[in-house]
């Protein structure tokens, strides 16, 4: 069974590299035209660079809205891996502790990780 915690940190990783690549080439050449081709396949950040931005050349704004959307994808890379990473814990205890006591302890997973 694959992970779904697992799946959405290599996903997010994957998205974050891809627009880290593409800040920095429309970083080399910063113009809100360049911007609106680099960032064609993401019509948030089109959408608010639009309405925000007004002048041609308008570095600040359009960086700050980039820095934005990389933000909230590394908050969701981190989440995933602390999710995944923890769900790799109570595996091991639980294998743990079945080939000690012979019981599993799968019921108490969800209550585990709250704590986790």
């Amino acid at each position: 069974m694959r992970n779904k915690y697992k799946w959405v940190y290599e996903t997010s990783k994957k998205q974050f590299t891809i627009l880290y690549v593409l800040y920095h080439q429309w970083y080399n050449k910063v113009t809100l035209q360049n911007a609106l081709q680099l960032f064609e396949k993401y019509p948030k950040i089109i959408r608010e660079i639009c309405n925000t931005t007004t002048d041609k050349y308008d570095f600040r704004n359009v960086r700050q809205i980039l820095y934005k959307y990389m933000r909230k994808l590394k908050v969701y890379q981190r989440r995933a891996k602390h999710h995944y990473m923890n769900e790799i814990r109570f595996n091991v205890v639980a294998d743990w502790v079945y080939t000690r006591k012979r019981t599993c302890i799968g019921d108490l997973k969800e209550t585990v990780l709250q704590f986790m």
